[in-house]
């Protein structure tokens, strides 16, 4: 009775062993038999063209913009002869006055052009230097500012793109100044004026907004993926190639499974949305874009027959 006794004592004693044991033993099974899988976002290597651009953002402008004067005081106005917003051509009469300040003793418009601003009445006498009229011509065109670091890459007849708010307009570049702009002065930020020629200026006026793509290279018929496929490190690029290879699974069977390799490249023209490849890659491989770890078990069961 007393074996009897001692030995229960001892079994209970390793209870808690065995117990830990058995779980740890249930538990390592279970995890060997865990298998990760990848979800993944590809693409496949293409052959086309592409572009290299500088954006920038900018503004219509008239091609000339005139802006008359009063010449002295005590000029009255007797005869206004225009309106806001009237088309007038180049000496056409747009006011007349009671002296002789002028030999014709009239103001005429120096170009064909619009009204977009009129500042005189009729009767009235003008103060002295007081702006009385301005002319912008009907031909507009788009300024843009470039930076010190990238005007060197704008020569004349690249072509733009316009982007307006929902609408596009194209272009290309006529003229790339050689000073720097006066106003960046203040904010110590060197920019230079490019002008842009439009192909049709439709229904755009003077002071619309936009931001530009001047493209200052491009190839045809080459190797590209996207930018965001593209992997880093030292000036150095690769990408993650996506391959099958058939595994045997823990009950016997046999399936595919996926088997990533990274592979160094070379890249030519990047615009951060597509990217060539001149080397490392052929047509029709399949590369990662996004890859995400999903781990699967086929789990051990203590009870399976």
């Amino acid at each position: 009775m007393n074996i009897i006794t001692k030995t229960i004592k001892q079994i209970i004693k390793l209870l808690p062993v065995l117990l830990i044991l058995g779980f740890g033993i249930y538990f390592y099974l279970n995890n060997k038999s865990s298998k990760i899988n990848y979800e993944t976002t590809t693409e496949k290597v293409l052959v086309g063209n592409i572009q290299e651009f500088v954006s920038v953002s900018g503004t219509i402008k008239p091609e000339r913009q005139v802006s008359l004067f009063a010449k002295a005081t005590q000029t009255k106005v007797s005869e206004l002869a225009v309106s806001l917003g009237q088309k007038v051509t180049k000496d056409q009469v747009l006011a007349k006055f009671t002296t002789n300040i002028w030999a014709d003793r009239e103001i005429v418009s120096p170009i064909d052009g619009i009204i977009t601003n009129l500042n005189m009445f009729a009767d009235e006498v003008p103060s002295y230097q007081r702006s009385l009229v301005t002319i912008n011509s009907e031909k507009l065109y788009a300024e843009l500012e470039v930076s010190e670091y990238d005007v060197a890459k704008i020569k004349p007849s690249q072509s733009v793109t316009l982007h307006f708010d929902g609408f596009d307009k194209n272009g290309k570049v006529s003229e790339v100044a050689l000073n720097p702009s006066a106003s960046t002065s203040l904010t110590k930020s060197i920019t230079y004026t490019v002008k842009i020629e439009l192909d049709d200026q439709g229904n755009l006026r003077n002071g619309f907004s936009f931001d530009a793509d001047i493209v200052i290279s491009s190839k045809d018929n080459i190797l590209k993926v996207s930018s965001s496929a593209l992997k880093s490190t030292a000036s150095k690029y690769s990408v993650e190639i996506e391959t099958e290879k058939e595994v045997s699974n823990n009950d016997g069977t046999k399936s595919s499974e996926k088997v990533f390799e990274i592979r160094p490249v070379e890249v030519g023209i990047n615009n951060d949305t597509e990217a060539e490849i001149i080397s490392g890659l052929k047509e029709g491989e399949e590369i990662v874009l996004e890859k995400k770890e999903v781990k699967t078990n086929n789990r051990f069961n203590l009870f399976n027959k």
